[in-house]
């Protein structure tokens, strides 16, 4: 396998915006969702969206480029690991972003620094990580081998955390996220939408450019 690609998952709850299925909440005349794919398209040629199995596909495909695909969870209740695990098995390429589908301002020249980072070191993820400790494994790329079965491994074990998946992998680079301001200054790229006045704010942080 060889190429980047983007998953982007949309196959979790919406507790905090009342059930509301955040792909579909309007930005500026825009969905959620829509500006996350847009975002991803610009930095891989090949993105996957990941659903629930539940999910019925014609609303998202209404809303989504021909040119991105559809994924399910692998398993139902796995939580991003089983999206992640799906997205990969889908895109077929060497290296993939994951993304939440509720980062609006997700920047692709952020990707690409993140997937050079880790085709340069041979790196089976690279993972943004903050001055306090914490870390972006939502918003990280992964190389595809050993994660997979790293994944699968998890999911078999009832662990459903990202970290569950990060801590099976051998060699993870941890990026200093004021390396990311080089092309992203005010780390925009990591604001995600959980509530109504998160929401609120994005469309205020548009109108002020």
């Amino acid at each position: 396998m060889r190429g980047r690609g983007v998953v982007v998952l949309a196959g979790g709850g919406s507790v905090r915006m009342g059930g509301v299925n955040k792909a579909f909440l309007s930005l500026q005349g825009k969905p959620l969702l829509r500006w996350v794919v847009e975002g991803a398209l610009g930095a891989a040629g090949k993105v996957v969206v990941v659903l629930s199995k539940s999910s019925p596909e014609g609303p998202y495909r209404r809303i989504l480029p021909a040119t991105v695909s559809l994924g399910r969870d692998a398993v139902e209740g796995g939580g991003p690991i089983a999206g992640l695990a799906a997205g990969i098995r889908s895109l077929k390429v060497e290296y993939v972003a994951v993304l939440p589908c509720d980062v609006p301002f997700v920047n692709p020249q952020v990707l690409g620094l993140l997937f050079q980072e880790a085709e340069g070191r041979a790196s089976e993820a690279v993972i943004p990580r903050w001055p306090n400790g914490y870390r972006e494994p939502l918003h990280a790329v992964y190389r595809s081998q050993p994660t997979l079965p790293a994944a699968e491994e998890a999911l078999a074990q009832g662990e459903y955390s990202m970290l569950d998946v990060v801590k099976r992998l051998e060699h993870v680079y941890y990026l200093p996220v004021d390396q990311i301001r080089n092309f992203d200054p005010q780390l925009r790229g990591f604001f995600n939408i959980n509530t109504p006045q998160d929401l609120e704010k994005a469309a205020c942080l548009l109108k002020k450019g």
